[in-house]
């Protein structure tokens, strides 16, 4: 049988007939992923850019909590300190006064005593 086709199986011919297909499509496939590498890619900068950014937010808002406290902390010395120098000059105040009133007590303890003696001399003169 010359000139006869031989039989070909249908489901042979469908797959010569696609294999052009499977190769556009591997093709395709192949830049898909490197699509999808070049975003992961593009994503794992953009986090490290950002934790980069964070940190460096962090780190300024710690640099100024650390200022506001040690004013703050500065101010809460500066007060005691004017306090402690209030209490210093009231007790250099009260010691002054209680030195005065000291003073004034042995000089009129002196005198009732010099008084008393005078009394008692002038009383044995008399005897």
């Amino acid at each position: 049988m010359a000139g006869v086709a031989p039989p070909t199986d249908p489901e042979e011919g469908r797959l010569s007939e696609l294999a052009p297909l499977f190769v556009d499509l591997d093709a395709v496939q192949h830049e898909v992923d490197a699509i999808v590498e070049a975003g992961r890619v593009e994503a794992d900068r953009i986090r490290a850019e950002a934790a980069a950014e964070a940190e460096a937010v962090i780190a300024y808002a710690t640099e100024r909590a650390i200022a506001v406290k040690t004013r703050e902390s500065q101010r809460v010395l500066e007060r005691s300190a004017t306090e402690r120098d209030g209490r210093i000059a009231a007790g250099e105040a009260r010691a002054a006064a209680v030195r005065t009133n000291a003073e004034a007590r042995a000089v009129g303890v002196a005198d009732a005593v010099i008084q008393q003696l005078a009394a008692l001399a002038v009383a044995d003169g008399v005897d």
